[in-house]
């Protein structure tokens, strides 16, 4: 799975993690913008929320050309001692693995990577990638 690879899997981070399987005619949709790149990108701090409006233009994501799995995930916030749920969404596109892709620059998984000689496109996450 693809939250396995993504390190969801790892007990220190997460308390429990379950999969949705999403119904066959399910789908995921993503604000793909107007154009406008101004506008289209998404706002990062408070002060930019309060002066400026995002557009947006919500399309249905191809499940024929990107795998999608969905998480709940339990895990404390910021070191709370308290648990929360959150949703994380798990993206690969099966043309180009560059464009979602990152992969942490430590563990088992990248030197398994490294020593097969695999190579690795991206060690910093995009937060907020384009769709």
């Amino acid at each position: 799975p693809l939250g396995k690879r993504a390190g969801m899997d790892i007990r220190e981070n997460f308390n429990d993690v379950v999969r949705f399987q999403l119904f066959p005619d399910a789908g995921v949709w993503g604000n793909i913008g107007q154009g406008k790149p101004e506008t289209d990108r998404m706002q990062k701090t408070l002060e930019e929320l309060r002066e400026r409006v995002q557009t947006t233009n919500w399309q249905r994501l191809d499940m024929e050309e990107i795998d999608i799995e969905v998480y709940i995930m339990e895990r404390g916030y910021h070191n709370s001692k308290e648990t929360y749920l959150h949703m994380a969404f798990v993206f690969l596109d099966k043309e180009n693995e560059s464009d979602y892709s990152y992969i942490r620059p430590d563990g088992r998984y990248y030197e398994g990577l490294v020593e097969r000689g695999h190579t690795i496109i991206n060690t910093v996450p995009n937060n907020a990638p384009t769709v």
